[in-house]
């Protein structure tokens, strides 16, 4: 528990930070502390069924709107290794098929 609201937002600006909303291993798109909610898009990196990069794009709501799915349906590829519209998702330019 935090006395204030400034120390609260003080723990979560050391704790989300670059390492952590880049981490394929979280949904945190924003900085925390309250430091403006400004997004920073993440790349987004798909595959073929054999593991073969086959293309980027800027962010998953941009690949979304392109391949013609939602932004959470990649992002839940990427999370749980599933595929969509018959790719694999990654948010670095490698993956294990």
């Amino acid at each position: 528990m935090f006395d204030n609201e400034k120390e609260a937002y003080l723990k979560e600006a050391e704790i989300v930070n670059d390492a952590f909303i880049n981490s394929d291993k979280t949904y945190n798109v924003v900085l925390g502390g309250r430091q403006g909610g400004i997004k920073k898009p993440q790349p987004v990196y798909y595959f073929d069924k054999c593991g073969n990069l086959k293309g980027s794009f800027e962010s998953a709501l941009v690949a979304s709107k392109c391949i013609g799915c939602s932004r959470q349906a990649i992002d839940n590829a990427i999370n749980y290794k599933n595929s969509v519209k018959n790719y694999f998702w990654s948010r670095v330019p490698q993956i294990d098929v």
